[in-house]
């Protein structure tokens, strides 16, 4: 996998992903350390993510006129 990372920050990394893509441009944005889903994260993860899925739009935007989609998969906490 380290060798499809295209970008990393303090808390998240995007990669592409060359098994089985979803379609064109498939990538994963994932945190550095497990977290059960994006709502349990620190304020800081949670933040580095979404101003990653900003990113992401704008440039898909400017780039072929076009939004990505966000699929958030997670594990249900339990107390």
């Amino acid at each position: 996998m380290c060798d499809s990372i295209c970008w990393v920050g303090e808390h998240v990394y995007l990669a592409v992903t060359g098994s089985e893509p979803m379609a064109e441009g498939h990538c994963i944005l994932v945190t550095k350390e497990h977290h059960a889903n994006l709502p349990s994260c620190d304020e800081d993860v949670a933040r580095e993510m979404l101003n990653l899925r900003r990113m992401l739009t704008g440039y898909f935007k400017a780039k072929n006129n076009t939004e990505p989609v966000f699929i958030t998969t997670g594990l249900f906490i339990r107390y």
